[in-house]
């Protein structure tokens, strides 16, 4: 009969528990440096432009970028001759910084070559309506930008027997150190694991619990898309009126001795949610063939999302009547 085991990690100390944790990422991905007006200030009829800096600052390729302004009243739109008549909205200049596009790509960081990610400007040309002389208007407006991103978790787990796990004590020696990857992205996923794993009887087949922590680092909320991968324009509100805070998540091995438990596998079959756009967690199992059976070994496994991230930038302006008509 088949041996299957439910083990806990046990470390050198004795009566001592730790978990592995990620470390702490910044809040990157994509961010937006500048959202300015020409000034704060403007007079009816007067041109008025606005833009936005977008750069990325994570270490994932950024896609399907795009952006939106929103905040200005209809009558900006009535005043300025390019706004679109059916939907009374102003694209951006640059097209492919339009929602009905594919938008653009902003790549990361490279560490290697020491280059810097990606930026790029979008820019908003209106003319300020007109209002009666001597009144003002004040008006708040602010960019949304969405995009395409994708966060990867990689966590290992160690095995040995506990007459390697004496030996080594015994030695003086150290454990095979364990190490967790993540990328920088505003979407933090946390792998803990109970490892070291040790066990004294012969068994062909472990079985261990691994808690998943998916945490909203960045300034803004996550979306998943329901049929469309990447999720592209899942975050606006016409587009999926359901999928804000929610973040499609997969758990993986390409190590052919580690299975990926069912109830792993239940847990990722529907979008994962944040509450409050925060943070979630779960435990699930994963089961562990060939175990050792004399030296440690490291076993590896992965935690994927991918998920549109949508970031806003609010700024302010006063709108004022003017008495002079300008030709």
């Amino acid at each position: 009969m088949k041996k299957v085991y439910f083990l806990l990690f046990v470390i050198l100390t004795s009566g001592c528990i730790t978990m592995q944790t990620s470390p702490q990422t910044k809040n990157t991905g994509v961010v937006i440096e500048s959202f300015v007006t020409d000034m704060q200030e403007v007079y009816s009829g007067e041109p008025v432009s606005f833009r936005v800096k977008i750069k990325n600052t994570g270490s994932v390729d950024a896609k399907n970028v795009f952006a939106e302004l929103y905040g200005l009243d209809e009558s900006w739109c009535e005043s300025t001759k390019t706004c679109d008549q059916r939907t009374h909205e102003l694209f951006p200049t640059e097209k492919e910084c339009r929602y009905d596009t594919d938008g653009f790509v902003l790549n990361a960081p490279n560490p290697l070559t020491g280059s810097q990610g990606d930026s790029h400007v979008c820019t908003w040309n209106y003319v300020a309506p007109e209002i009666d002389p001597d009144f003002s208007i004040r008006y708040t407006p602010k960019v949304g930008v969405y995009y395409t991103y994708k966060t990867i978790t990689t966590a290992s787990i160690t095995l040995l027997p506990q007459k390697e796990l004496i030996r080594i004590k015994d030695s003086g020696a150290s454990l095979p150190s364990e190490t967790v990857s993540s990328t920088n992205s505003p979407i933090r996923i946390n792998i803990q694991t109970h490892s070291p794993i040790r066990y004294w009887k012969d068994t062909d087949t472990i079985v261990t619990p691994v808690k998943i922590t998916i945490t909203n680092t960045g300034n803004g909320f996550p979306c998943y898309g329901k049929t469309e991968n990447p999720p592209h324009r899942s975050c606006k509100a016409t587009k999926c009126k359901n999928c804000k805070n929610k973040v499609n998540l997969r758990i993986i091995s390409f190590d052919n001795d580690i299975t990926i438990g069912g109830d792993c596998i239940e847990i990722t079959n529907k979008p994962i949610y944040l509450p409050f756009g925060k943070t979630n967690s779960f435990v699930c199992y994963i089961q562990i063939i060939n175990p050792p059976k004399y030296t440690p070994v490291q076993k590896e496994i992965r935690a994927e999302a991918v998920y549109e991230y949508y970031t806003e930038k609010q700024i302010s302006l006063t709108l004022k009547g003017s008495r002079t008509k300008l030709s």
